[in-house]
């Protein structure tokens, strides 16, 4: 009993590593663009009883932050959140689900993340790391490789209609079991670092023959998710690799690269190739190559007007509807659902969502919105610098990589916020409260509770 008990902190972290992959859209209408839950979501109440009643009977300490980083941030950003949602009902009168349950609701939802995974951080670092980083990457690769290969089949015509439409969406995009390309984006930057760095630094951990296999995939993978920001990331990820550690990319990710981009093309069907490689071309080429039966009419109005509602004119008209609803008010912005209001208001419909963390933070909180998320963020990126710079004696080897590999996380999501709504990534905020927890072993009267 008393191992089974010892073990239950690694078991989270692998479940959380697992279930926090999956996500899937409820509830979505035509006025209403549906509630993106996470399989980890389901398994969050447990926990937190779990936690909390170890907390009250004192049997492990609340999480400990290290500075600059505190809850005060957390605090500051809770209140932003609410003053937005209160300032949103005092310009429309109303509260719409997407303002109350997705943004607002769904931020305590990203807080309890952040303090489960400040409380495992806290209370058993030295079982976490490797608890997190198997099942994370491993998980990743087996289901991104599972809908690659489906995606290829179906381009051979070697998967029943049916079954194609339960494996991939209706379109010749990866996504595998996020729900949307772009959080699955995100999460493959995630992993390539944690998957490069670890299996480096750590081979024991992960194998320098999963490194191999894991960048032989890399073309498949990145070329059928067709994300542009990604595409960004990963020339930027290769010179950071090339320049930190030549010997392990020479002989570990450039030459399985190279022959996984060759094998790739080859295995490849003709009529894919023009609309995967693509990157940097409109999306809507590749939404529009449906896998669903249409008859003639359909197929003429799509190919009549294709980018009405995809790619990147609707970027440039939520862009401009966004912008132009900030500019009336600047300070305290739109509130939350503002700048989705407007598009109903500007265009007679509502047209999506504004793809842009940065841009969403603007529009519907203001400047003041703004200054405070960039200003936690940024207290989070310099807690994480000197933490596994300064404290390397004190620090296992395992826990200063996971805390390089966690700088590197909110590099790239600085990249990605600039072009994708992902504040919402759950894994973003689990991750990032096991990294900015102290280690009560390494606690000093300087942290923060």
């Amino acid at each position: 009993m008393p191992d089974i008990k010892a073990s239950i902190p690694a078991i989270l972290c692998a479940a959380f590593a697992i279930f926090l992959q999956i996500q899937i859209t409820l509830l979505q209408t035509d006025d209403y663009l549906g509630l993106r839950i996470n399989l980890a979501d389901l398994l969050l109440p447990f926990v937190g009883i779990f936690i909390l009643s170890s907390l009250l009977l004192k049997k492990s300490s609340w999480p400990h932050w290290q500075k600059p980083f505190s809850a005060l941030w957390l605090v500051a950003l809770t209140v932003v959140m609410t003053l937005s949602l209160m300032n949103g009902y005092r310009l429309s009168g109303e509260l719409s689900n997407w303002a109350l349950i997705n943004k607002f609701t769904g931020w305590f939802i990203l807080m309890a993340y952040l303090y489960a995974g400040a409380w495992l951080g806290t209370n058993h670092a030295e079982t976490t790391t490797k608890a997190l980083i198997k099942p994370l990457i491993f998980c990743f690769l087996f289901i991104t490789s599972l809908s690659a290969a489906s995606i290829i089949m179906a381009g051979y015509d070697l998967l029943p209609l049916p079954l194609a439409r339960l494996v991939i969406p209706d379109y010749y995009q990866l996504e595998s079991m996020m729900g949307n390309r772009n959080a699955l984006a995100f999460l493959f930057a995630v992993v390539t670092v944690f998957t490069t760095v670890f299996s480096s630094r750590h081979p024991e951990i992960i194998p320098r023959w999963f490194l191999i296999l894991f960048w032989s995939l890399f073309p498949a993978l990145l070329c059928l998710n067709g994300s542009r920001a990604m595409w960004l990331a990963a020339i930027l990820l290769l010179i950071y690799l090339g320049i930190t550690n030549k010997q392990i990319f020479l002989r570990f990710i450039f030459l399985p690269l190279l022959f996984g981009s060759i094998f790739f093309v080859s295995v490849l069907h003709e009529s894919q190739r023009n609309l995967i490689f693509s990157p940097f071309v409109s999306s809507s080429k590749l939404y529009n190559h449906s896998l669903r039966e249409e008859n003639s009419e359909q197929r003429d109005a799509k190919n009549e007007q294709p980018n009405i509602h995809n790619g990147d004119n609707v970027r440039l008209k939520i862009i401009e509807s966004s912008l132009e609803r900030w500019k009336q008010s600047p300070i305290l912005g739109a509130g939350i659902g503002g700048g989705i209001a407007y598009q109903k208001e500007k265009y007679g419909e509502t047209i999506d969502l504004i793809d842009n963390s940065m841009l969403w933070i603007l529009t519907d909180m203001g400047l003041i919105g703004l200054a405070a998320f960039i200003s936690c963020f940024a207290a989070m990126l310099v807690a994480l610098w000197p933490y596994f710079r300064e404290q390397k004696q004190v620090l296992p080897p395992e826990r200063q990589t996971f805390l390089i590999c966690t700088f590197l996380m909110l590099l790239v999501f600085g990249v990605f916020s600039l072009v994708h709504e992902i504040l919402y990534t759950r894994f973003l905020w689990f991750i990032l409260g096991l990294a900015l927890a102290l280690p009560h072993q390494h606690q000093t009267k300087s942290s923060d509770p």
